[in-house]
């Protein structure tokens, strides 16, 4: 007995969702969900940063690198302790000499790790630039 009024029934229920969805989409087409004003940043992810940069009591710089913009580049690997796993120079001299006294700063400097949810995590990035000045007198 009901057979007949089925197919029309769920045709009609359909067609009458669909214009109702097109109707409320013209009625407010700038209608999104927004934040508060005044919403903090929950800091999913923060980036490794320099605490503090030892200092090395010997110039690094060479006097034919005074021209370079950047004295030296460096890319610096912070591990979850905020210590350094590595580096690598970007630009500037990569001599042994100049190695070995990054090791020394590097070492004696501390750093915040990279946070993912506020946990520290290995593999954060700090990019250093170091330049001379010298003055003769």
């Amino acid at each position: 007995m009901a057979r007949p009024l089925t197919l029309p029934a769920t045709g009609g229920f359909f067609s009458a969702i669909a214009v109702f969805a097109l109707v409320f989409q013209m009625i407010a087409p700038g209608l999104t969900v927004r934040a508060v004003q005044n919403d903090t940043d929950i800091n999913l992810m923060r980036p490794a940063e320099v605490l503090t940069l030892a200092d090395y009591p010997e110039a690094w710089a060479p006097d034919g690198d005074a021209a370079m913009p950047h004295g030296l580049l460096v890319d610096v690997t912070i591990n979850a302790k905020g210590q350094f796993d590595g580096y690598q120079i970007l630009s500037g001299p990569a001599t042994q000499e100049t190695r070995h006294q990054l090791d020394q700063i590097l070492m004696f400097s501390s750093f915040r790790p990279m946070l993912s949810f506020g946990r520290p995590t290995n593999g954060g990035h700090v990019i250093l630039s170091f330049s001379a000045v010298r003055v003769r007198g």
